[in-house]
């Protein structure tokens, strides 16, 4: 799981992410990423589907994987 943090801070160094929008005098305007690590504990993770699909892969794998429990 290599694109996956709890740190918005992370996003401005990768390529290929969604980024922030707001309506600006009527023109979709990009945004900066908003500082919320202090609610990253309430479930604020950033991840891309590849690193989503591993982790739901372990799971229903048990906590295995390449034949090793890790869990």
């Amino acid at each position: 799981m290599t694109r996956t943090s709890t740190s918005a801070r992370n996003l401005y160094s990768l390529d290929n992410v969604a980024r922030p929008h707001l309506t600006v005098n009527g023109k979709v305007t990009p945004v900066p990423f908003r500082n919320i690590d202090n609610i990253g504990p309430a479930g604020s993770v950033n991840s891309s589907v590849k690193d989503m699909s591993q982790w739901l892969r372990f799971h229903i794998a048990k906590g295995m994987l390449d034949g090793k429990r890790i869990a």
